[in-house]
């Protein structure tokens, strides 16, 4: 999703996101300091600051908690036209998680390829199944993650939530630059 300027950038990528959230109910994506418009550092946001947002139907109280870090970049000359804008967005990683009225985690879609954790491959938390289990995944969308919480029980707020869902991610993934395969889990020593 490439802008003009970062500003217009950050917009575009940001945009579709929130329209997704809102197929759950009222949200609000916020950015850490600069995340709209400074390039060349790695930014933050956060589904109502942190607070997720609590769902609604026979998921009443569940919450479901969302952010991601991203940066600001020049797009590929040999990928997009200039026309299309000279800066995009770019995810470095994400996490979007399912919790019950008491705070305990049900699920959880992680991607965070560098920190203090040995499982920087894409991957899925079922809490109830294997606590500590990391099952690896493709790369997972906050729509996919949106779609998991209906799924649950959630009631959708819009009732073309499947079309909002499509649409958002087809704007995703047509200016992605990673791939559907998940890259493998280190090797046991």
């Amino acid at each position: 999703m490439p802008g003009a300027s970062p500003y217009q950038a950050v917009e575009a990528f940001l945009t579709p996101l929130e329209r997704a959230v809102a197929c759950l109910g009222v949200g609000k994506i916020v950015v850490s300091p600069g995340g709209r418009a400074t390039a060349g550092k790695t930014h933050l946001w956060s589904l109502n600051g942190g607070d997720g947002l609590l769902l609604r139907g026979d998921a009443a109280g569940c919450r479901f908690l969302a952010s991601m870090h991203y940066r600001i970049v020049p797009t590929d000359p040999e990928r997009y036209d200039i026309e299309q804008g000279r800066w995009r967005v770019t995810t470095s990683a994400y996490l979007y998680e399912f919790r019950t009225p008491d705070n305990a985690k049900l699920w959880a879609m992680h991607w965070h390829p560098t920190g203090r954790s040995h499982a920087t491959f894409p991957h899925l938390h079922l809490y109830t199944v294997r606590p500590d289990g990391h099952f690896v995944t493709p790369r997972q969308t906050l729509e996919s993650a949106v779609q998991w919480c209906i799924e649950m029980g959630g009631e959708p707020q819009n009732p073309r939530w499947r079309t909002v869902l499509a649409e958002s991610e087809g704007i995703h993934q047509l200016y992605r630059s990673w791939s559907e395969d998940p890259p493998s889990p280190p090797a046991d020593r």
